[in-house]
C-alpha cells in the first residue's frame, strides 16, 4: 500500500481532493510503525487526512517494437515444419492495405505480412525474451491484437512457454476462425 498526506485549512471540501501536503506523496509504508514528521504549519487551524491506495503494478516487460527496424532484441520468430510452406512471416512496421488501421501503440507493430494477407499453411510463432516473474506472486499480461482468419481452418494463440524447457505451461488466449 500506498499512502498520501493530505491537508486544507477549510474542511467544506472532500478529503480526497485536498492537496498534497508538503510533498508527502507515494509514502510507502516501514511496518510495524508509520509516521511522517512535519513542521508545526503556520495557520490557526489545518486539517489532515491520510489516503491509502494501492501500490501501481511492477511493470517488468514492455516492448512497443518502435525502437528498431526489426524485431527487438532477443525476439524470436519461426516456423514450425512441416506443414510451413514459407509464404508468411513476422514484419515489424506499419500495417498497411489489410489489418487494422493503425498499430495498437503507433506508428509501428510485430504482425505477420503486415501489408497483405497470410500465405496458405502458415504455422509460424513469435516469443518474447525470457521474462523472470519469479519474484512475482502474480502478473498481468496486456496486449492489442488484431486477428483476421479464415472461419473454420485457422487459428492462433497466445501462450506462455517454459523459458528452459520450451515446454507450453498454459494457454492464456485462443483465437479459433
Amino acid at each position: 500500500m500506498l499512502y498520501n498526506l493530505r491537508s486544507e485549512t477549510d474542511p467544506s471540501s472532500d478529503p480526497a481532493g485536498w492537496p498534497i501536503y508538503g510533498g508527502n506523496e507515494n509514502l510507502t509504508a516501514t511496518p510495524p510503525e508509520n509516521s511522517v514528521t512535519i513542521a508545526l504549519p503556520d495557520d490557526s487551524e489545518r486539517f489532515f487526512v491520510v489516503e491509502r491506495f494501492p501500490a501501481p503494478p511492477e511493470e517488468v516487460f514492455a516492448e512497443s517494437f518502435d525502437g528498431a527496424a526489426g524485431l527487438p532484441d532477443g525476439w524470436t520468430a519461426g516456423a514450425n515444419t512441416p506443414p510451413d510452406t514459407g509464404t508468411t512471416r513476422w514484419e515489424v512496421g506499419s500495417p498497411s492495405a489489410v489489418g487494422p488501421a493503425a498499430a495498437g501503440t503507433p506508428p509501428r507493430c510485430a504482425g505477420t505480412n503486415i501489408s497483405g494477407d497470410y500465405g496458405l499453411e502458415t504455422d509460424i510463432y513469435l516469443r518474447t525474451p525470457a521474462i523472470d516473474l519469479s519474484a512475482a506472486g502474480g502478473a498481468t499480461l496486456s496486449y492489442f491484437q488484431f486477428a483476421d482468419i479464415e472461419e473454420g481452418f485457422d487459428a492462433g494463440s497466445v501462450a506462455v512457454l517454459d523459458a528452459d524447457a520450451n515446454s507450453e505451461l498454459a494457454v492464456l488466449e485462443a483465437t479459433v476462425g
